[in-house]
């Protein structure tokens, strides 16, 4: 049994990003970040089928600064209340 996560998908996440249109206004928020921001989405899949977890693993360049941030859903899943709750469970 392998937990081993591959990538499945690799976006970057733009004010006008057409898979989902609010995401980027929501991290901008959530995160309290500033603009000029690059932000980076990688949707990783488990190998294995008993592992049906979806996770969306952000990368954040502001400045000189790169953080990580992550949502156990599929990008396309991601909700508005998601992305609250895991800011307020990763950033604090």
């Amino acid at each position: 049994m392998s937990h081993e996560h591959n990538v499945t998908s690799s976006h970057q996440i733009t004010p006008d990003f057409g898979l989902h249109p609010r995401l980027y206004s929501w991290l901008v928020q959530y995160l309290k970040l500033k603009e000029p921001v690059i932000i980076e989405a990688r949707e990783m899949g488990c190998a294995d089928d008993s592992c049906p977890i979806v996770e969306t693993i952000f990368s954040i360049v502001q400045g000189g600064d790169k953080q990580y941030f992550k949502v156990a859903r599929a990008i396309k899943n991601i909700s508005k209340n998601d992305i609250y709750f895991s800011v307020q469970k990763q950033v604090g």
